[in-house]
C-alpha cells in the first residue's frame, strides 16, 4: 500500500461489499491526486486469503498527468514509452520495469533457465507477459 500512496496518492474508499472472503469480497478504491481508481477482490477461508487487483481505466487527464509524472521520473524513457505505460498498455520489446509501472506486480513468475539464456513468463490475472533477454516478447491474454 506505501508504494501506491507514493504513485498515486492517497486513496478514498467508493464503495465496498459485505459479504464473507469465503463468498468473494470487493473494495473499490479512488486515488484522487491521479485520476486512478483499483478494485480489490478477495476470496477464501478463514485461514487464508487470496486477493487480486484490477486498475480501472484512468481518465485523459489522469493519463496526461501520470505521462508527465514518469517522464520526470524516467528520463530515459521515450515519450511514447511513457504515454504506453500511462495508458496501461504494454507491447513486445517493452521493458519490465514499463510492464510493472503499466501493469502492477505480477501474481507469479515462472523462469525457465536455458543454456545462456534466462527467460520468464510473468502471471497476471487474465494475461501472461513473456521476457526473453530483459524484452517483453509476447503477451497472452486471456478473455
Amino acid at each position: 500500500m506505501d508504494k501506491a500512496i507514493k504513485e498515486l496518492g492517497k486513496p478514498q474508499l467508493v464503495e465496498m461489499d459485505d459479504k464473507e472472503p469465503e463468498q468473494g469480497s470487493y473494495a473499490k478504491w479512488k486515488y484522487p491526486d491521479s485520476g486512478v481508481e483499483k478494485v480489490f477482490w478477495w476470496y477464501g477461508g478463514r485461514t487464508s486469503c487470496y486477493y487480486e487487483t484490477y486498475n480501472i481505466p484512468v481518465s485523459k487527464k489522469g493519463v496526461e498527468d501520470r505521462i508527465k509524472r514518469l517522464h520526470k521520473e524516467h528520463p530515459a524513457w521515450t515519450l511514447q514509452e511513457c504515454r504506453s505505460v500511462a495508458e496501461r498498455k504494454i507491447a513486445p520489446g517493452m521493458l519490465p520495469e514499463h510492464v510493472l509501472e503499466a501493469w502492477g506486480d505480477p501474481k507469479h513468475v515462472n523462469k525457465t533457465i536455458g543454456p545462456g539464456e534466462v527467460s520468464e513468463q510473468w502471471v497476471y490475472h487474465k494475461a501472461y507477459v513473456y521476457f526473453s533477454k530483459g524484452r517483453t516478447t509476447t503477451i497472452r491474454k486471456n478473455d
